[in-house]
């Protein structure tokens, strides 16, 4: 998404990333970032959907940043959104072995058999979305998990370069209670994540594969 007059272009991960993102995007399209003012805002006109390849060919010098999520809470996520919510699978996922009767292991598992060339985007690596010829194309990138840590530096690096305020880091909802994470994180199920998202793990966790 490129806020051309701005010289600012946000990298797009689904999920959590796009939630957390949404307020300070729409702030850095009206130059506005009053809560009351944006409340009522659900799209953004003045914006550009390019590739990687459309961005840096003809705006090089913008700044771009992402958001990225930590792949236990990311699957966890995408594990509720498909499988233990009532609406139907996607096609994608019905037609490559998924099914709404699956355990986590069991949707893990085929996640893990599936590599990033065939991937749908939630669940597509975070490091293979925002590359672009083996390059990371994100100046900044803000972990989803350590907003109060990472958002003032967006925010700074934002103003500075359009003079535009994005606002201080959104408040997340009370994490989900149904032990979902605490299970990816744990055993057999975490080594799996660390080997099939080793890239992730090491380009903005700070962790290496088993």
């Amino acid at each position: 998404m490129v806020f051309a007059d701005a010289g600012v272009a946000y990298a797009r991960i689904p999920g959590m990333p796009n939630r957390i993102a949404s307020r300070g995007l729409r702030a850095l399209a009206s130059g506005c970032a009053d809560p009351d003012t944006l409340a009522d805002a659900t799209w953004i006109d003045e914006v550009e959907l390019l590739t990687a390849r459309e961005l840096i060919r003809r705006y090089p010098a913008a700044f771009v940043f992402a958001i990225v999520q930590d792949p236990a809470e990311r699957i966890a996520d995408c594990y509720r959104d498909l499988i233990a919510c009532e609406a139907p699978l996607p096609t994608f996922y019905s037609r490559r072995g998924f099914d709404k009767t699956m355990d986590l292991d069991a949707f893990v598992e085929r996640i893990c058999l599936i590599g990033d060339l065939r991937a749908e985007n939630h669940f597509r690596s975070q490091a293979n979305i925002l590359s672009y010829k083996k390059r990371l194309v994100p100046e900044l990138v803000v972990r989803a998990g350590s907003l109060d840590a990472d958002w003032p530096a967006l925010r700074t690096a934002i103003a500075d370069r359009s003079g535009r305020d994005v606002g201080p880091a959104p408040a997340l909802g009370a994490p989900a209670e149904d032990g979902l994470v605490e299970r990816l994180r744990a055993g057999h199920l975490f080594s799996r994540l660390l080997r099939r998202y080793h890239n992730d793990y090491r380009t903005f966790f700070d962790a290496k594969p088993e």
